[in-house]
């Protein structure tokens, strides 16, 4: 397939849009919402298929596999962070713009693939090195598939940033669709290993669809090397902290618990994964905007706006969502998945890691275009250890996967905290006032789900309905500033 020439790419992006009106926010936020509730749910249906047919012992290796590529994605050292910068700011300007955002994105797949390559090169050569026929072959495929998936994460990342919304929706699922059903279909017929090759057969179908839109011509430019990474490698350290954060629980749980605890907890842990996509759906809507409002209008005034018109009402109004939905899954999970119902009590904790999610990824956002991107990695360290501490406790003590949900959800809650914090201070805002006003409407749903799984159970229809309607009135009290938020103009 020959690549479109670099200087075409640029050419059918959405021209600059400042700050963009509220009626054009509210439309991307509807399409893509749509297009990534699509894709996260074909993700979900690959997960809750090989879960049912891996059983637990097979589906905790495969989530270990899943782990791996998780940290494989940060290979290319934080280069594709700095990409959306250059390639958003770039269409704030009407001359140079394209033509720098070309000259970035081209020396930004010159650097994933001289840094994803040799991590590939490294698995691959490890694979005969060790004695387990299971996990040589899922190295082997780990090689193949890390250099592949950072290509296709480059190229999604230019469209992001470009705006291009629907493109970038349109490929995300064809994306969903060809991994799940080469993944599924595979491992009926071979099982783990099937769902393995399935992975990677999917990656190597979608990657001609991802070169056709975007520049694929490497090059190596040093100066804008340095630029990328000045931005991306303090926010991909961060990330990759703060993706172990994400991990570690499940890296304790396997480690100390075994596999099959392993396997009930990252089935708990998936089920978060659908909440988390909200978070990635209003982050990639408000990118290209807030970068280019911080460069024309100055970071202070556009952390400001993002605050007030996406962060708080976010805050506000996605909990009490996320705790219908917790309070949902276990009559799913009764009727569908019998197997997993030990795994019930902590989906209904962990599921609202989904909302910490997109505290962590917005205030990302305000913190890369405040240029404040450094002081990150430490705070990472301190909560990844907590997060190990935390999780490691709550099994010695016998709490079991349900006191590592809750030590999982407050870890990744402060963590998310701790980064809007300095979004707080970079926009002049109390810190300590703001940490309150954006905690306390998860933690008081998360609370009040949690009570009445105690209480009530909910694993049936007409239970999970009274534990709907009490959830819903020891919440109302949140109505009233979840209702002013979603009535904010962005």
């Amino acid at each position: 397939m020959n690549p479109v020439p670099p200087r075409q790419a640029p050419l059918e992006a959405d021209r600059p849009r400042g700050s963009g009106s509220s009626g054009s926010a509210f439309k991307r936020l509807v399409f893509y919402g749509s297009s990534r509730a699509a894709f996260q749910g074909l993700i979900a249906a690959r997960g809750l298929l090989l879960a049912s047919f891996l059983g637990p012992e097979r589906f905790g290796m495969w989530a270990l596999f899943r782990l791996a590529m998780l940290y494989g994605s940060f290979a290319p050292l934080g280069v594709f962070r700095g990409l959306e910068l250059r390639v958003a700011q770039s269409r704030s300007t009407s001359d140079l713009g394209p033509l720098r955002a070309v000259e970035a994105s081209r020396t930004a797949l010159g650097l994933t693939l001289m840094i994803s390559g040799a991590v590939g090169v490294g698995s691959f050569s490890v694979s005969f090195l060790v004695s387990n026929q299971t996990l040589g072959v899922g190295l082997r495929i780990f090689a193949a598939v890390v250099v592949l998936e950072s290509l296709i994460v480059y190229g999604m990342t230019y469209l992001r940033a470009r705006g291009n919304l629907r493109r970038y929706g349109i490929t995300e699922l064809v994306f969903g669709l060809v991994h799940l059903g080469l993944a599924v279909l595979l491992a009926l017929k071979w099982g783990l290993g099937g769902a393995l090759f399935g992975y990677l057969s999917a990656t190597l179908c979608v990657l001609p669809l991802v070169m056709w839109q975007v520049p694929f011509r490497p090059a190596f430019s040093m100066a804008e090397a340095r630029r990328l990474l000045q931005v991306g490698f303090p926010v991909a350290l961060t990330s990759m902290l703060g993706f172990a954060l994400v991990g570690v629980d499940r890296l304790v749980v396997g480690a100390y618990a075994g596999m099959t605890q392993l396997g009930f907890y990252a089935f708990a842990v998936s089920i978060s994964g659908l909440t988390a996509s909200f978070a990635w759906v209003v982050r990639t809507v408000v990118l290209p905007d807030l970068y280019a409002s911080a460069e024309i209008d100055g970071s202070s005034r556009a952390l400001r706006q993002h605050f007030s018109g996406t962060i708080l009402p976010y805050s506000r109004f996605y909990p009490i969502l996320v705790g219908v939905l917790a309070i949902g899954v276990g009559p799913a999970v009764s009727l569908l998945l019998p197997q997993y119902l030990e795994a019930v009590p902590a989906s209904r904790v962990v599921i609202f890691a989904g909302v910490t999610a997109g505290f962590v990824s917005l205030g990302s956002l305000g913190v890369v275009a405040a240029g404040k991107q450094r002081v990150l990695p430490v705070l990472s360290v301190v909560l990844l250890m907590m997060n190990a501490l935390v999780s490691y406790l709550a099994l010695r003590l016998g709490f079991g996967i349900l006191g590592v949900a809750v030590g999982t959800l407050l870890s990744r809650t402060a963590f998310g905290i701790g980064i809007l914090a300095v979004n707080a201070q970079s926009a002049e805002l109390g810190a300590v006032r703001f940490a309150v006003r954006i905690s306390t409407p998860l933690l008081w749903c998360a609370a009040m789900v949690h009570g009445l799984d105690r209480w009530l159970g909910g694993l049936d229809l007409r239970s999970a309905g009274i534990s709907l309607l009490a959830y819903l009135v020891l919440v109302s009290p949140l109505y009233p500033a979840a209702l002013r938020g979603m009535g904010r103009k962005n």
